[in-house]
This record gives C-alpha cells, structure tokens and sequence, in this order.
C-alpha cells in the first residue's frame, strides 16, 4: 500500500514539474512575440521590424546610415569616413566573399626556383601591417574590398594584463547559461534598454544549426578551451599568464609609441586615459579589484570622486557609483592603416590592393612565391624569403585542402554614433560603462546648432560590446549582430553620457577565437605534401603553435590566427624578451 502511494506521488510530482516547465518555457515564448523596444529613432523602428522576423535568433540585420547623415560625416568627419556602409546590399556581399588561400608544393608553381634577393611579402590586417611596419621595402597586399575587423574594433589600447589577459571563461558554464536563457531566463531587448544591462557572452543558435559541417570545429575549440581555463585555477599558471601579458603589454606600448614617433604623432592618442564608470556595488568592487591588480604591474588607476568628474568633464556620469581613471591607456587613430601604409612606403616598400589566393611553398622556414588577384581579377606572383600573413576569417587551408587551423567567431556588436553635448561639457577619449561596453571618441567634437537655437559640439564615436559565439563562416549574415546587447550597450551609452546619441551604424563585428583565447602566431606544416590532418579531439593547428608574440628570427611563412585578448593592443607582437 504504502509503495502504491510513493509511486502516485512520484508521478504527480513528475507531472507538477512537466506542467511547470511547460508553464515557463510557454511564459518565455510569449515574451519573446511581445518585446520590443519603446524608442522613436530609427534605429529603434529597425530593431521593431527585424525582432518581427528573428525573434528565435535574436539576430538582426546591420542597420546603416541614410544620404543626409552620410553627408554629414563626409563634411564634418571626413577622417572616419571609411569607416561607414553606403549600401546594405554592397555591405552584405563585401561579407561573403570567400577566398580561401590555398597552400601548395613549389612544384605545383610555374617557377622552379625561388630568387635568393626575394624579399617580405606581408598580408592583411593589423597584427601582420603593424608588426612589419618598421621593416624595409616589403610588399604589402591588401583587399580594399572587404570589409575587415579594425573598421568594427574599438581602437582601444589598453596596455595591462589585468585587461588583456586570456579569459577564464569556462565553455560548459558558458553552454549551460545559454541554454537557460534560450528556454527559462529569455533576456528582453525592452529590458536592456531600459537597464543597460544585458548578458554580454551569448550563443548564435541560428549560425551554428545552419552550419553543421562546424560542429566538430566548435567542438574541437571548445574543448581545448576548456582544458586551457581549467589550468588557470592552478594560481602560480594563471599568474605566469597575467606576467607574460603585462610584460608583452608594456614591449608593445613602446613600439607603438616609438612608432607613432616616426608617424609625427599620427598614429595614437596624445591624451592618455579612459575614463571607467562602476554602475553598481559589483562593479565598484572589480574596479577595486582592478587597481589592485594594476599596482602589482606597476600600473595605476585613479579613483576619481564626483567633484573630479563635474571639474574635469562638466557632468557626472548619473548610473554611475564610482569611478576610474586607467592613466595609461591610449586611443589608435580610425585612419591607422592609411598612416601605417603611407610609412611603409616611404621605407621603400609597396602598397598593393590584392587577395591573396595561394602559397607556393616546400616548408615553414623556406622561400616561395605568393599568388595575388588584383580587384580586376588579374592574377599575379610575388616571391618571398618571409611571408607575413595576418586574414582573419579568410581561410588557410594545407596541402591536402583541409583548413590548416581551427577558429569560432566571438562577434561583438560595433555602433558609430553621434553625441551631441553642451559646449561647456567635455567628452573623455574613452569611457567603459559596464563589462564590455567601450565609448571611443574618433576625432574632436564640430560645433552644430540646436532645435533650441543654442551652439553644442557633436562628437562622432564608436560603441562596442558582447561576444556571440558563432560559426567563423563568411557570408550575407555575418554582420548580423546580437540585438539584445546592441540595445543594452546603447542604452548603457545613453544613461552614462546623458547627452542625445544619434545611432548611425549598427552591425557585427567577428572577432576569431582559437584553442588560445588569444592571439596566436604560428607557421606552416614541416611534414611535406600531402600533409594529413586527422582532428577528432584535437583543433588543427594545434601542434604548429609557435605563441604569442611574432617569433623575431623565424624565416619563411608565419601565420597570425585569432583576434580575441587584446586585438589591437598585442597587435605589434613584441617578444617579453625585448624587455
């Protein structure tokens, strides 16, 4: 008997949890058919209408600027100009170009040796420009039409460890909230803007069911990741990692600041620091935790009281609780490869608008020649002693066609507005207000009048947040961004600066993330052709590392691959050793 009411109980608690699951997972699709967001802008009418055709993804279409707001830019921001789409469905396709670069036997070439006064040959984007910029007469080739990462980053220098250090995200954590969010704790665009806060590590569920063939690839990363983060609870590892940083921080500092030097100060920021404002009692206490962090690397953040704030930028940011001064950080000028590619040339070099398509190599530390298609499709051949390449998602595949490494994407949500102060008020070169939300100013402020009749300053910047992990695949979509963190950061903007912001440009900035979480460079396979990969388990690539930093003395081909940990700041590459 009693064994007959222990089962009838089992099976209604079974059917109370069913029902209650029902009951939330019912709850949060309802939700998500009724959320929206309540502001007037544009960029609140697009959020509206692509939540109407994504409300499972979350994933919206880039949102870009119209005639009368390019004209203005072009008038009163002519130095970032470039950085703006002109047209969505141009914008699209600069995002699907796929040319994967291909990597063959010097026997497949028209050549049958390699000239021994051959030069560098150095292609694509920051880490390979900036890290070669001091090199004489090297070839640089770049494809002007795509669309490449440094538009979308945050121009952001932070040279510490306790910014730039690798993650100790957990992948099964990061899956487990995902999933929890997807069916019970649905996080709303109308919540975000409403609180700027938002989950700033989310997961592209439409990009990765779509994309089957990346699964294991995803697999593969996510669990060297995983066994990464694991050795950082080990203190003395995790402690070895933030020295290498800080060490490898402080060399590139002083490339950049010698570079920008040769440049006549064009390159970076003559202002130093950025402003970060703590909006609640957790972050009061990271920032805490950060200036303690800084002074074991011996550098400072000072912590500013309100009257500082109200003396030095007329206002006080009105989210904010607390607030920090990080004194070292500087700001990479929006037209940097422009300078960088001026420079090159000036050493003798060359500048060639190309896409580089094939590799004509025996090993990584021998010359070979580099095939490159010009925009009018003419396809022509470089030799080199040293190849730098830095492609982003542009694939590199080995000699048996199979790609020579493996990355996912961390996309991060890009916004270029307009903020329009009071005369008398002052915008900081860089604001961070909460987790990643970063505010870089990209020029000085232009005097406009307002609907009031009254003079302010309109200053253009650039917004950045969040990292959607999502299949490194190059296509129509790939600019699509994370709408709820777009929201949540402009929202976040809006309560920090309590000024007018006009949202021009929205869309997705993919950022790769290797096994290393940070940027890595490596060299091509020793094993001659037709190397085999044979990945279960194991990312490809994972035994051709060869670190952090730009080996100084390796001849041949070196590969930079991911761009996550510090980007722009570690781009330069400098060996700690250089200390």
């Amino acid at each position: 008997m009693t064994s007959h009411i222990v089962h009838a109980a089992g099976r209604a608690a079974a059917f109370c949890g069913s029902l209650a699951f029902t009951g939330v997972a019912i709850y949060n699709l309802e939700n998500r058919f009724i959320d929206c967001v309540q502001g007037k802008d544009d960029f609140a009418r697009h959020t509206n209408e692509q939540h109407k055709k994504n409300r499972f993804s979350q994933m919206h279409q880039p949102f870009i600027p119209n005639a009368k707001q390019l004209e203005f830019i072009e008038k009163n921001f002519p130095e970032s100009a470039h950085l703006f789409p002109r047209s969505l469905d141009d914008f699209q396709k600069q995002q699907a170009l796929q040319t994967a670069v291909k990597i063959e036997p010097l026997k497949n070439s028209q050549f049958k040796y390699v000239p021994k006064s051959a030069g560098t040959v150095v292609v694509g984007g920051p880490p390979a420009l900036i890290s070669s910029a001091n090199t004489t007469n090297i070839t640089y080739i770049n494809a002007k039409q795509r669309h490449p990462i440094w538009k979308g980053s945050a121009l952001h220098l932070e040279w510490d460890a306790e910014s730039e250090a690798p993650t100790t995200t957990r992948p099964h954590r990061f899956i487990s909230s995902a999933l929890y969010r997807a069916i019970f704790g649905y996080h709303s665009m109308g919540a975000a803007e409403k609180t700027g806060y938002f989950p700033w590590r989310t997961l592209d569920w439409k990009g990765w069911m779509t994309h089957p063939g990346y699964w294991m690839q995803g697999v593969r990363v996510g669990l060297a990741f995983q066994r990464l983060t694991g050795s950082y609870k080990n203190p003395q590892t995790r402690e070895g990692a933030l020295s290498e940083v800080s060490q490898r921080c402080k060399a590139n500092q002083r490339y950049y600041e010698q570079l920008n030097s040769e440049t006549g100060g064009k390159l970076i920021s003559q202002a130093n620091g950025s402003i970060i404002v703590a909006r609640d009692e957790q972050e009061k206490g990271e920032l805490v935790d950060m200036k303690s962090g800084l002074a074991k690397e011996g550098r400072e953040i000072r912590l500013l009281s309100r009257e500082e704030m109200q003396e030095r930028y007329g206002f006080v940011p009105p989210n904010g609780i607390a607030f920090g001064e990080k004194t070292h950080d500087r700001i990479l000028s929006p037209n940097y490869v422009e300078v960088l590619a001026e420079r090159i040339e000036k050493l003798g070099g060359e500048v060639i608008d190309g896409t580089l398509t094939t590799i004509y190599v025996d090993g990584p530390q021998q010359a070979g020649f580099a095939k490159f298609k010009t925009p009018h499709g003419e396809e022509r051949i470089l030799p080199f002693s040293d190849l730098v390449l830095s492609l982003g998602n542009q694939q590199i595949l080995g000699y048996n066609g199979k790609p020579l490494f493996d990355v996912v994407a961390a996309r991060g949500v890009s916004v270029l507005a307009t903020v329009t102060l009071p005369k008398w008020r002052e915008l900081p070169q860089a604001i961070v207000c909460g987790g990643t939300n970063h505010v870089i100013k990209l020029g000085d402020g232009v005097e406009v009048k307002g609907e009031d009749g009254q003079i302010y300053k309109s200053y253009l910047v650039r917004m950045t947040c969040g990292a959607c992990i999502t299949p490194n695949v190059s296509e129509k979509e790939s600019a699509n961004y994370d709408a709820t963190s777009a929201t949540g950061l402009i929202a976040a903007v809006r309560q920090t600066l309590a000024a007018p912001i006009e949202v021009l440009t929205v869309y997705g900035c993919n950022r790769q993330v290797s096994e290393h979480g940070q940027s890595h460079w490596m060299t091509i396979p020793t094993t001659p052709p037709p190397f085999p990969i044979k990945p279960f388990l194991s990312p490809r690539g994972h035994h051709l590392d060869l670190g952090t930093h730009r080996p100084v003395n390796q001849r041949g081909v070196v590969i930079q691959m991911g761009a996550g940990g510090g980007g722009l700041t570690q781009a330069p590459a400098q060996p700690p050793s250089d200390l």
